[in-house]
């Protein structure tokens, strides 16, 4: 097995998953942001990492286009988002992800989400919003940006180096 982690990263949550990913498994050989991909290089690995940010519940346009670009890989899917993992958002997102790795002649192996930090502006400025709008900061809504600060986690990481070791058939069971 060859295997690289290719991210893609916006505010640095899932730099920080991706990157704890690869330091944690020894068997990882490369660590690449999607921007920097060579797909001539790509070609000797078997099994890619996939590391993606939330987009409106789906991956985000820079590994969409990494993703749509792939194919005949193991692909296990890890990606950060503002909401609660077990929520419908996160819900939405994983389908929506392993989707688009199959609709690529890709075997999906596995996948990992975690909530990622919210931008404290956003935050900041949906606060400002009028109660009426759909995206107002109710308490509830307030209570889980405040929680995101504190993700990616290294709880999240060693989590997803977990689930990545077993998928990779790695585990030390």
């Amino acid at each position: 097995m060859k295997c690289a982690v290719v991210y893609s990263s916006l505010t640095g949550n899932t730099y920080k998953l991706a990157r704890g990913i690869y330091k944690g498994i020894k068997e990882i050989e490369r660590f690449i942001n999607v921007d920097d991909v060579d797909f001539d290089e790509l070609k000797a690995y078997d099994t890619i990492i996939f590391c993606y940010w939330n987009a409106r519940n789906t991956v985000d346009p820079d590994a969409m286009k990494f993703i749509n670009s792939i194919s005949g890989k193991n692909v296990f899917a890890a990606g950060t988002l503002g909401a609660y993992p077990d929520g419908k958002s996160g819900t939405m997102m994983k389908e929506n992800a392993r989707k688009l790795i199959e609709e690529n002649n890709n075997t999906f192996i596995g996948e990992f989400i975690c909530q990622g930090r919210i931008d404290p502006v956003k935050t900041e400025r949906r606060q400002r919003m009028s109660k009426e709008h759909s995206h107002y900061l109710n308490e509830e809504r307030l209570k889980r940006h405040i929680e995101s600060r504190n993700h990616p986690d290294l709880n999240d990481i060693a989590a997803a180096i977990e689930l990545v070791k077993k998928a990779l058939t790695l585990d030390e069971d």
